[in-house]
């Protein structure tokens, strides 16, 4: 048995999968831009004057951790596709380089944030801990224990993506046949804290429970998905997986939660339902990506606008925290520019502008690392 799962989890005998061979990867963007906008509705309710349906939709569809999970899915997958293929195509995977790509994408944008950031606190118009930005430029603010500002309250989740960027590529350097009681271990945990806080749901000084591991289970779920791929083991029911009804895996990954939504749920449900919500999530990512020209789905998650919002997804979410702030925010001024509907207005005019001035720059530069 033991023998079995080495040999069917491990990362040998990997193969390109399709998906991965073509120049960008259909539908990923779409679903970048299904994330970004349920984040943005799920901020919406923190707006004084935002509209009676946004607010509806935040409490009883999705709320803007759902399009944070989402984002984790497709990290988790598409980070782990692309250094697999480097597994194949050179025989290693190159950490160095891995990480300088990375920091292109990440870091410019996110440090543009908080320089900007503190400009506007130095000069009155908002009041934030200087703690909370240097743990913001450290990638550490899912650790920080007790309330965040406002305005860095975003950077937990890109905190959780960069450990993870860290953390991953090494399990997989290291412990290529192993790699998968990594997996089980960030499972059993996530299993076992989310207990503890149906007991416990405010508990004081639980470093770990605000961490990087709360919320791998998304990263992981699209992490073995990926590695499903090269490995061969949806051959058998790649079918069912393009079938119709597996599109119905995001519309199930919500209900996964819907116990908990509508105040009926019992503690059957607690450990669970973030898991299972990101396997449905996965499903759905597998489904849309294979199911190729002509479906409706695809089209959908592959028109030039959904392509565009996800296109700019980053750093619409970099920057949608002071659009959508809380009345009671940290504001030293009136935020105007934080009422609807002009804060949407206000947030694609900053993610465009701080696409085509700064993040189109280093994405160019990253290219030399390919």
């Amino acid at each position: 048995m033991k023998l079995f799962i080495s040999k069917y989890f491990s990362l040998d005998n990997l193969s390109i999968p399709p998906v991965f061979n073509q120049k960008q990867i259909p539908s990923l963007n779409g679903l970048r831009a299904v994330s970004i906008i349920f984040v943005l509705i799920g901020h919406s309710k923190f707006v004084p004057n935002s509209p009676v349906a946004f607010i509806f939709f935040e409490r009883y569809i999705a709320n803007m951790a759902f399009g944070v999970q989402v984002f984790f899915v497709i990290s988790g997958f598409l980070i782990t596709g692309l250094l697999l293929k480097e597994k194949v195509q050179n025989g290693f995977i190159n950490i160095k380089h891995f990480y300088i790509r990375r920091a292109y994408r990440i870091l410019p944008v996110a440090y543009l944030y908080l320089i900007v950031i503190t400009l506007l606190c130095v000069a009155g118009i908002l009041s934030i801990h200087a703690k909370d930005v240097f743990c913001s430029a450290i990638f550490t603010t899912d650790f920080l224990p007790g309330t965040r500002s406002w305005f860095i309250g975003h950077m937990w989740s890109l905190s959780v993506e960069e450990q993870y960027y860290v953390l991953w590529p090494l399990i997989l350097l290291l412990i290529p046949k192993k790699y998968y009681n990594v997996v089980i271990i960030i499972v059993l945990y996530n299993i076992i804290i989310r207990f503890y806080l149906y007991y416990h749901p405010n508990p004081s000084n639980l470093f770990l429970l605000k961490g990087f591991l709360s919320f791998a289970p998304a990263l992981m779920a699209g992490s073995i998905f990926a590695v499903g791929l090269f490995k061969g083991w949806f051959k058998h029911i790649h079918k069912f997986l393009i079938h119709p009804l597996a599109g119905l895996s995001l519309l199930l990954a919500l209900l996964a939660y819907l116990p908990s939504t509508l105040l009926f749920a019992g503690l059957y449900s607690v450990p669970f339902d973030y898991l299972v919500s990101s396997i449905f999530i996965a499903v759905f990512l597998y489904h849309i990506v294979h199911i190729g020209p002509g479906n409706p789905l695809y089209n959908f998650f592959n028109h030039p606008v959904m392509n565009f919002i996800g296109i700019l997804s980053y750093s619409i979410y970099i920057w949608q925290q002071p659009f959508f702030a809380p009345q009671f925010s940290g504001y030293n001024v009136n935020p105007w520019w934080a009422l609807f509907p002009q804060n949407f207005l206000f947030v694609f005019a900053a993610a465009l502008i701080s696409y085509f001035t700064i993040e189109k720059a280093f994405l160019r530069l990253r290219k030399r690392f390919h």
